[in-house]
């Protein structure tokens, strides 16, 4: 074959052939998505969003979750350079900096891209869920007074808005639709 035109015109032809007798098209099928929903008492239109489409719940979360992250980005920033938190040696500052900051990104890459929101979710949900409990268990134990923990606010409020995000009609069709692997 890779000295003889011939031969390799003969073989392409005949794996065209060969595809086109094993594969046909597809034939036509009426799209009776909204007749099935009408018949199940769904509204058609209030469960297929155009594609592309922003819903303005999703707008709402995505600029609400771009606010938190620039929060927690800005949070991050003293301790990360000027090592610098709440009187905490600097190198522990720092590494409390590092996280408060991939924190922020990840939630900046969420507000931008939501169809990340559920790999992203177990992470911003591990770090929240700890942060809480840390900080009701410092309130309990009089290490720290509840007006300095509510610091964490935006923390919360980052996990609840990735939550919902992941949870989203679009983003749940999208998962459903996406084959699996294996």
């Amino acid at each position: 074959m890779a000295t003889c035109a011939g031969c390799r015109e003969f073989a392409a032809g005949a794996a065209e052939l060969h595809r086109a007798t094993r594969v046909v098209p597809a034939e036509a099928v009426p799209d009776l998505s909204g007749s099935i929903l009408r018949a199940i008492g769904k509204d058609p239109v209030s469960v297929s969003p155009i594609p592309g489409s922003i819903d303005e719940r999703t707008r709402f979360l995505r600029i609400a979750l771009a606010v938190v992250a620039v929060i927690q980005l800005g949070m991050a920033v003293p301790a990360l350079v000027l090592g610098d938190d709440a009187g905490l040696p600097t190198h522990v500052a720092r590494h409390l900096g590092s996280f408060s900051l991939a924190l922020g990104v990840g939630l900046l890459v969420v507000a931008w891209r939501p169809d990340r929101a559920a790999g992203v979710l177990p992470v911003v949900g591990a770090v929240v869920v700890c942060l809480i409990a840390s900080s009701i268990l410092d309130i309990v134990q009089g290490r720290a007074a509840p007006g300095a923990e509510v610091s964490h606010a935006p923390e919360l409020v980052g996990l609840v808005a990735v939550w919902l995000l992941a949870r989203s009609p679009e983003e749940t069709a999208r998962h459903r639709a996406r084959p699996v692997l294996g």
